[in-house]
């Protein structure tokens, strides 16, 4: 015998049954695709966000990145000689400046600019200019030749925008925010590098 094939239904309400099912799972696709723009856009967003974050730390670091400094030994004579060289390579001036001098731990000076042009501030380091933690007049003779060599310098400033900066004896730059005077402390340090 041969079987009869049964011919599907081709009634209206099969159809209808069906056409819901074809906009169910159309809706869940148009949903699927909404989620995965929303990702897309979120992580976009994101990118953005950082990008916006890097490019507001290198303004704000353009000024301070061009500010530098360091000591230079000479020979005069049968004394030590040395310079120290204060450079702002930014085309406007700094201020507020301090100039720390640091060998083997021990910090001397600050010295203070109020204001310093564009340029090189190159000047002798002469043993009057400076005082040590111990408050005691600071002479070559406390120091050997190799150690003072291995002097380093340490900036502080403010830029023209008011920002402060420091600059520490190993040349890592950091901000400075300054505090309202009504506070004990003078300083937080913020992490913007």
């Amino acid at each position: 015998m041969i079987a009869l094939m049964t011919l599907p239904d081709w009634s209206p309400e099969t159809w209808g049954a069906i056409g819901t099912w074809i906009g169910s799972l159309a809706t869940a696709a148009a949903l699927l695709a909404a989620i995965l723009a929303f990702r897309g856009a979120r992580d976009l967003y994101e990118i953005e966000v950082e990008r916006d974050k890097d490019r507001w730390k290198a303004e704000r670091q353009s000024q301070a990145s061009s500010i530098a400094g360091w000591v230079s030994p000479r020979v005069a004579g049968d004394k030590p000689a040395f310079l120290y060289v204060v450079r702002n390579a930014s085309v406007l001036p700094i201020y507020d400046v301090e100039v720390e001098f640091w060998i083997d731990g021990a910090m001397l000076g600050p010295l203070r600019y109020p204001v310093l042009p564009p340029g090189d501030d190159v000047k002798p380091l002469l043993e009057e200019m400076l005082i040590g933690d111990d408050e005691e007049p600071w002479t070559w003779s406390r120091w050997s030749y190799g150690q003072l060599v291995h002097m380093r310098l340490a900036l502080q400033f403010t830029d023209c925008s008011g920002l402060k900066w420091r600059r520490d004896e190993a040349g890592v730059l950091s901000g400075l925010m300054a505090v309202s005077k009504m506070h004990d402390a003078s300083r937080l340090l913020v992490d913007i590098a």
